[in-house]
């Protein structure tokens, strides 16, 4: 194997770990510091390691070095010990809800800061996910990924592993962040057991796989608020079922033990009765009782005063003058005159043999190509749209004028929401 200049001279190699037609992976050992890497090899030079290697977070495989040649790219890499969850599944089982949880948060944590530089990660899998000998979740093996490049309606390359990659991996239309979330909302649920699961993260994996992109959670910070926001719910009717249940168990037995104390006082009541003799005169009942002197009852001059309970008066939210609806208007006269041309389309056979998995009859079948490419418009115009905003705008100014243009073109092009 012949390395580039910079890597012979400062790299040894040790063993071949990983080889297919387009990659190999050694374990490499630098000759200074005696420290090990891993050496990747990709026989292309379109990759988008230069822009993963400066993106660090501890749930990525850490990208030290990149270098290019005419024919193939060279990436230093991470050395890790662990196995990755495929392998992890095989022997030890589906892993239980909390650990589900706690795998999304972390992978969301990783592709949010991947997303923020427009990388597409495109190839989320249990093999692509390493758990490390300290535990850590990574998310690794980037020959897939992408930089998401605006204004194209589809990939030029398409990629992926097929029963997790998304239905726009399959030319339909650019992959853009919610690629991502369709590929996890899958892979999550193959940790958790699949079809086997049908637990309180079912309607997350649901959404996450919704054919239609529009229809899955926007980002992955939406999807890890979900995540938690689901654990947190769950925690807490698991506590009051465990409550109920408790305080049930304690009041049975203490009922249960009152009777047990009772019952024998009772009956010794009942023993030392004795049988009245009939023949003897009966007892004499004196006509005044001698005075017992009982304790004095005091009531209260004035009844208990319960104090008020005060319930917090949310302040009134001060209304903003901007004015999204004049905005959108303007805008919207702008992207009209771009005079954006319509979406190429696939021949309606090709489609259709893409869907043949989703067993749709051809009057449905005509009704998603027609949906899908209306869609695909719409996302151009949504594209440009968000182009022309004004840069001085705030966050929440932006979503509100964005959220009423996406309103307007769902109803130019029929679409549902």
């Amino acid at each position: 194997m012949k390395l580039p200049k910079s890597f012979q001279e400062r790299f040894k190699l040790l063993e071949l770990l990983y080889e297919t037609e387009k990659t190999e992976i050694w374990q490499a050992e630098e000759i200074d510091t005696k420290k090990i890497y891993a050496l990747r090899i990709i026989y292309r030079t379109d990759s988008a390691y230069k822009e993963i290697a400066a993106v660090k977070h501890k749930n990525l495989l850490e990208i030290f070095e990149v270098e290019e040649t005419k024919f193939a790219t060279y990436i230093i890499e991470e050395f890790l010990q662990g196995e990755n969850l495929a392998d992890y599944i095989k022997i030890h089982g589906a892993f239980d809800e909390e650990k589900v949880c706690q795998i999304g948060i972390e992978i969301c944590n990783s592709l949010e800061k991947l997303h923020e530089r427009h990388i597409i990660h495109r190839d989320i899998k249990p093999e692509n996910i390493f758990l490390n000998d300290a535990g850590i979740f990574k998310l690794i093996d980037f020959d897939a990924a992408r930089i998401e490049k605006f204004g194209l309606m589809a990939d030029t390359t398409i990629m992926g592993t097929p029963g997790y990659a998304a239905p726009e991996q399959y030319g339909f239309q650019q992959t853009d962040e919610r690629t991502d979330i369709f590929s996890l909302g899958l892979t999550l649920k193959k940790l958790a057991g699949y079809d086997d699961y049908s637990g309180f993260l079912t309607p997350i994996f649901k959404k996450c796989t919704s054919f239609d992109p529009d229809k899955r959670y926007n980002s992955a910070k939406d999807l890890r608020a979900a995540i938690i926001r689901s654990q947190r719910i769950y925690k807490l009717k698991r506590f009051f079922i465990i409550g109920a249940v408790i305080l049930g168990i304690y009041f049975f037995a203490t009922n249960e033990q009152s009777v047990q104390i009772e019952t024998p006082q009772l009956e010794e009541k009942i023993s030392v009765q004795e049988t009245p003799n009939i023949n003897e005169n009966s007892p004499k009942i004196d006509e005044k009782p001698p005075v017992t002197n009982f304790p004095q009852i005091i009531y209260p001059e004035t009844e208990i005063q319960i104090s008020p309970v005060y319930v917090p008066i949310t302040p009134p939210v001060e209304i903003s003058s901007f004015d999204a609806e004049k905005l959108v208007v303007e805008i919207t006269k702008k992207v009209d005159a771009l005079n954006l041309e319509p979406p190429a389309k696939m021949p309606f056979r090709d489609f259709k043999n893409q869907m043949r998995n989703l067993n749709l009859s051809d009057e449905e079948l005509q009704k998603k190509y027609a949906e899908h490419y209306s869609r695909i418009a719409m996302n151009q115009r949504i594209s440009e749209f968000r182009k022309l905003l004004p840069k001085n705008l705030a966050d929440e100014e932006i979503n509100a004028a964005e959220m009423l243009f996406i309103r307007q073109e769902k109803q130019r092009f029929n679409l549902d929401d």
